[in-house]
């Protein structure tokens, strides 16, 4: 994300790739197997906003669960298999309907805007 300066106040802008990441939990030790996903789709409402709120809410994502990469091969053909093969559909879809601060933003309580020259 980059934000870019205005008078008065920061704009944020959304460029690159949206990435989403996953952990699951397979073993009674909890032990964590993480990844990503390769192919997202990620639609903005808004390409531009001055808070977090206009730009993400109402943008929609559509995930190709048959992407999925936990940086090996053999365990992903597994979990396409054994997991998302489960599912009624090979992808997953989800729409952002709300923007809530986490732990840091509150405990910090300000945006750090970077400025860059266009």
């Amino acid at each position: 994300m980059r934000v870019k300066k205005k008078v008065g106040h920061c704009e944020l802008s959304q460029i690159g790739d949206v990435k989403v990441g996953w952990s699951a939990y397979k073993t009674p030790a909890k032990l964590a197997v993480s990844g990503t996903f390769d192919e997202v789709a990620y639609r903005a409402t808004a390409p531009k906003g001055v808070n977090f709120h206009e730009i993400f809410v109402g943008s929609t994502i559509s995930i190709d669960t048959k992407s999925v990469n936990s940086k090996n091969a053999g365990r992903d053909v597994t979990l396409v298999a054994s997991f998302f093969k489960q599912m009624s559909s090979t992808t997953i879809k989800a729409k952002i309907t709300e923007v809530k601060p986490d732990k840091r933003e509150v405990k910090n309580r300000h945006l750090v805007c970077r400025y860059h020259d266009e």
